[in-house]
């Protein structure tokens, strides 16, 4: 099931809000649930895995959507930066007062400032961090996509965003990620099992998510909202200004210089983190190598690594730079033990991202959020590089 398709409801979920199938249907207990950042050898997993025996002729199971990573602008081409969020139908629910999205495109990150009650309300502040105002344009069609929420210090927590199981008929032949379901949701049997701990998993995953956005494509900010503090963790694409490289087609060669020119500037060495269609067009370079026999049973060649005269290196396929043209289009040379988590801790008081329940009395729901404090810690930019702009042909 495609995110597009799941139905998002931002605030309490409550018992009404299920599908009837979710019960009481004879239906299998695998509850299958498509989630992009995931390792390819699991994808590949899950398209040639066992097949399992039906009783039934009729026969269904249950599906869901992971929380969304991405929204898409549906206003006008811009001519000014406006400062009211227009989102496509449906995408207003995927983010509310804090929710930050970057805007691959125009590099720009913007962050929401009151909760959305439409796809078209919401004030928002524009080069968030990141961006520039003459230039920073949105146009119809562009995709948005979400990095870690932002709070000012002393924050009311807000709404939780979860969504409905679908059920599916066959025949023979799923800095601050709120979690939130009424009593009896999270009391009631479910073929999922645990309603809450689902929950609180997908919140999880999605924070993970983020936290990997955010660590690539953030921008720092120090700031105030109403003479209160409020800051935001700097991101790899922004931290890089030294070794900078644009081009929308590469050589082997080309990529040769750059590795020859990095190595020289980090000797250490340096990880490559790079798209899927990257690592197609290097495995491309390699078939003019390969050799064929009447015997040869497999086209192709897929290279993960390369050896140059500077040494061997790893292409490291990041799931997040596949789900987006520009991304796609993003190499990042990153040196070894330059980069540090650096959670809030003090006087006792450790702030570290973790999972806390929230108890409150006169509220008949079960709650809890993800919450820390903690940044990114980058050092030595000049040992650091990106290669930006590669344009991959459909």
């Amino acid at each position: 099931m495609l995110t597009s398709e799941g139905t998002f409801t931002r605030g309490l979920k409550t018992s009404d809000l299920e599908i009837s199938q979710g019960k009481p249907l004879a239906i299998g207990d695998k509850i299958w649930m498509y989630e992009r950042n995931r390792n390819q050898g699991l994808r590949w997993a899950m398209r040639t895995g066992q097949t399992i025996a039906t009783d039934r002729v009729i026969f269904g199971d249950l599906s869901r959507v992971p929380n969304p990573e991405w929204v898409e602008y549906a206003g006008l081409n811009e001519s000014t930066q406006g400062t009211t969020a227009v989102l496509k139908t449906g995408h207003g629910a995927r983010v509310t007062i804090g929710s930050r999205i970057y805007w691959p495109r125009i590099k720009e990150v913007v962050r929401i400032d009151t909760a959305m009650s439409t796809d078209t309300t919401g004030t928002l502040t524009r080069n968030y961090g990141r961006g520039v105002a003459s230039t920073s344009l949105l146009r119809t069609g562009d995709k948005g996509l979400l990095l870690t929420p932002n709070f000012q210090e002393g924050f009311t927590v807000g709404a939780g965003i979860t969504s409905a199981l679908t059920y599916n008929s066959f025949a023979v032949e799923e800095v601050d990620w709120p979690v939130e379901l009424s009593q009896k949701e999270a009391t009631e049997r479910s073929y999922a099992g645990d309603p809450f701990t689902r929950a609180v998993g997908d919140a999880i995953r999605q924070s993970k998510n983020q936290m990997e956005a955010t660590m690539y494509v953030s921008g720092q900010r120090n700031s105030t909202i109403s003479s209160v503090p409020i800051t935001a963790s700097e991101g790899i694409d922004n931290f890089v200004q030294s070794n900078v490289y644009t081009n929308a087609f590469i050589s082997r060669m080309d990529l040769w210089d750059i590795i020859t020119e990095m190595k020289a500037r980090s000797p250490e060495g340096f990880a490559i983190h790079c798209s899927g269609a990257f690592i197609n067009m290097v495995s491309s370079w390699g078939m003019d190598r390969v050799y064929y026999t009447q015997d040869t049973k497999v086209d192709g060649v897929r290279i993960t690594g390369l050896k140059t005269p500077m040494g061997d290196f790893q292409l490291t396929e990041i799931d997040l730079f596949n789900q987006e043209p520009y991304l796609m289009g993003s190499v990042f040379f990153i040196p070894m033990g330059r980069i540090q988590w650096r959670p809030l801790v003090g006087n006792g008081i450790n702030n570290d991202i973790k999972y806390l329940p929230i108890n409150v009395d006169d509220v008949m729901s079960k709650r809890g959020h993800i919450y820390g404090i903690g940044g990114w810690n980058f050092a030595e930019q000049e040992l650091w590089g990106k290669l930006d702009g590669l344009q991959f042909a459909s």
